[in-house]
């Protein structure tokens, strides 16, 4: 029996029917009716059922307005479970439950306070998990921790138990070292990563070729040899000392007796 897909009622008390539908293309699709959209997209989903398997299955979405013909070829069962998803009421209680805990994270963080407040924050936070801002004061075990947040900023915040408020002070100064010294680590870490990563110097070019002596440094260039006035680096042996008297004289009787042998 021939029918219009569009004459079916939105209801879903016909999904699962089995339809042969022809399109106005000579198309033929055959399959359970999965969805029917009247009135928005106009489309009808097929859950084709001939080659079903275990794991996976074949959809077939049709335009309505291309559909020519369509016929019944199995009354729906009596009973159609509801298509199967996500219980809107489990989505309901997740949702509200990521927003309490969202609401309750914004909590912890301060107004108008600086970085490092906001960390001391953090870390008391971790051991004190009933740690809170009353504006930029915090709040922790009846004990309230106004700026400049040091141990003497610390006052009860009811009664006069001063076992309490020295127990805080004692936590407040250790969190602060903690926080100075993991802070000069850092420091020192990162000095210590930019030398090792700094690159190698390379040695220079020698000005000495093979073979030959290295040239004099600059302070002992008063004990040196040095070339007469050539200024090349080329060393040289050094001028011989002046004639002493008894040389002096010496070389005047040589001189002499040359000259009475010259002579005769």
């Amino acid at each position: 029996m021939s029918h219009n897909i569009n004459a079916l009622p939105a209801s879903g008390q016909f999904l699962g029917m089995t339809l042969k539908v022809c399109t106005v293309h000579g198309q033929e699709f055959e399959g359970e009716l999965f969805a029917h959209d009247v009135n928005n997209s106009e489309t009808v989903i097929l859950k084709e059922v001939g080659n079903a398997q275990k794991d996976h299955c074949h959809y077939h979405m049709i335009n309505s307005k291309m559909i020519r013909t369509m016929r019944v070829e199995e009354a729906p069962p009596p009973h159609v479970p509801a298509p199967s998803g996500v219980d809107p009421k489990v989505l309901q209680a997740r949702a509200d439950a990521a927003l309490q805990q969202r609401l309750a994270s914004a909590g912890r963080w301060g107004v108008g306070v600086s970085a490092e407040t906001q960390l001391l924050f953090d870390r008391l936070f971790k051991t004190h998990p009933d740690c809170k801002w009353e504006g930029q004061s915090i709040v922790v075990l009846g004990t309230r921790i106004s700026p400049p947040y040091s141990p003497d900023d610390c006052s009860l915040v009811e009664g006069n138990d001063l076992r309490k408020l020295e127990r805080i002070k004692k936590v407040l100064q250790g969190t602060k070292d903690q926080i100075t010294r993991d802070k000069a680590k850092k420091e020192l870490s990162g000095l210590t990563n930019g030398v090792a990563n700094a690159p190698a110097q390379q040695p220079g070019p020698s000005n000495s070729s093979p073979g030959s002596s290295p040239l004099p440094q600059q302070g002992a260039s008063s004990s040196a040899p040095h070339a007469g006035g050539g200024g090349n680096g080329i060393l040289a042996t050094p001028p011989p000392p002046p004639p002493s008297q008894a040389q002096q004289r010496g070389g005047k009787g040589e001189g002499n007796e040359g000259g009475k042998a010259g002579g005769q």
